[in-house]
């Protein structure tokens, strides 16, 4: 059925100026034989249809003309492709494909180009299609692309560099919510990343492709821009006594002893000296009460209770420290020289919580320091002691199961004290250093550090 003036515009989608358009009678199309007729075999049925399909273009310019429309109005009307008017019939079977362009050529004259890229097979039949849809069917194996050129067409890769495709190319511009936009073009592939630039600075990412392409960069880039999951990190510092940590059951070494639930092996983490220990415990909760028990009677003491919100694979910084000033003493009773000294104590270390995909979640601790202030140094001209800042320090790798709690221990501390015993009444200067008597005591405590992290499903949860 023949195509008139009016169908073929509202078939392009094309917009007219508001006139009145005679339907123009078309010239008979070639005479076709009838349907009872053998068709003689060297019938020509691409030539037949591209002298329609010029003919209903001759139709509208026509009518155009007729009504006085300008020639810049008529535009729409000169898009025509190589495509247009073309019906194939073929059959491919494991065909070279550029074998098949070849053929595909021959059938209607029109010359193809093909980048050394074009590389494969196709395996096709069509009878009597138009020759777009057969092209387009051939190209979509190999994720190829076209572009009508001047009396020829040309076929390339996807991610072709020819600058004849770079027209059809397409940008978009994107902001991560979560990652760094150097994070997710790393997980990129490499094929994608290429066509992707990244800008922490501003925090965008500029993607640079075909549309079919475009939309497949954009939807990694969504699949990989997801929430991290967010992890609770609870520390606890506390200073303990030998005999305190005896009446807890505390044995770092001993399955069976007190509240301890899974021992880690020293060696295999490579901590075999007296540095520090380590081990995993119950929650963190069920020991609050006995360390407070014991904090009341003298025998421990809590240094320091920090919790921070960190997310996955994201490094948290813990330092709760304070800064004390101390009076330095020196020289005769007469002249006594006073200087101050600044001494900072306190707990700080740098965690990285990662969880797996079975639920596991390993801590990487760095430099987890301890440092405390004893006035046990020497004694100045007044008869007070020096202040001595001492420190300890441990680094470690462990893999531990949501809401245990790891403790970090070993860390000793020997205190000594002296008491003076004297006679009543000669306690006081040389005569109680004759008559007197010193002596002192030591006493052996150990730091412990619990960390328990535990993995975050309420969004709305606060910190107290």
């Amino acid at each position: 059925m023949p195509l008139h003036a009016q169908e073929f515009v509202r078939s392009e989608r094309l917009e007219l100026p508001d006139i009145a358009l005679p339907v123009p009678t078309p010239a008979a199309p070639a005479p076709i034989p009838a349907p009872a007729t053998a068709l003689p075999t060297d019938y020509d049925y691409n030539n037949a249809a591209k002298q329609q399909f010029n003919r209903v273009f001759d139709s509208v310019y026509e009518a155009l003309d007729a009504q006085n429309i300008p020639a810049s109005q008529q535009a729409f009307a000169s898009t025509r492709h190589l495509t247009d008017g073309h019906v194939v019939s073929i059959e491919f079977i494991e065909a070279n494909i550029r074998e098949a362009f070849h053929e595909l050529g021959n059938q209607t004259r029109i010359p193809f180009i093909l980048e050394d890229a074009v590389q494969g097979f196709v395996t096709l039949k069509q009878e009597k299609a138009p020759m777009k849809k057969v092209m387009e069917m051939m190209l979509a194996a190999g994720g190829y692309r076209y572009k009508e050129m001047d009396g020829y067409i040309l076929i390339g890769a996807a991610e072709s560099a020819n600058p004849a495709f770079d027209d059809n190319k397409q940008t978009e511009v994107m902001t991560p919510a979560f990652l760094k936009p150097s994070e997710i073009l790393a997980l990129l592939s490499e094929k994608y990343a290429k066509l992707v630039k990244a800008n922490d600075d501003n925090s965008t990412l500029a993607i640079t492709a075909d549309p079919v392409v475009l939309q497949r960069i954009v939807a990694d880039i969504r699949q990989i821009d997801q929430q991290p999951e967010q992890i609770m990190l609870e520390v606890l510092v506390v200073d303990i006594s030998k005999t305190a940590k005896s009446r807890m059951g505390i044995d770092w070494w001993s399955s069976n002893s007190g509240i301890l639930a899974s021992p880690v092996n020293r060696k295999a983490i490579g901590f075999e000296g007296t540095e520090g220990s380590f081990n995993l415990l119950s929650p963190l909760n069920m020991l609050s009460l006995r360390i407070e028990s014991l904090v009341d009677i003298g025998e421990a003491k809590i240094w320091a209770a920090p919790k921070v919100l960190t997310s996955n694979g994201k490094k948290a910084n813990i330092s709760v420290k304070s800064i004390e000033t101390f009076p330095i003493v020196s020289g005769p009773q007469q002249y006594l020289q006073v200087e101050t000294k600044n001494f900072e104590s306190g707990v700080s270390m740098m965690i990285t919580p990662k969880v797996a995909s079975d639920g596991a979640i390993n801590l990487v601790i760095e430099n987890a320091q301890v440092a405390t202030i004893e006035m046990a140094g020497e004694a100045q001209t007044t008869g007070e002691r020096l202040p001595v800042l001492t420190s300890r320090a441990i680094s470690t790798n462990v893999t531990m199961q949501n809401n245990e709690t790891l403790v970090i221990g070993g860390l000793l501390d020997v205190r000594t004290s002296e008491d003076d015993k004297s006679i009543p009444g000669l306690g006081t200067g040389v005569m109680n250093h004759i008559f007197g008597t010193e002596q002192a005591k030591r006493e052996t405590r150990d730091l412990l550090i619990f960390i328990s992290p535990r993995v975050i499903k309420d969004k709305n949860l606060k910190l107290e």
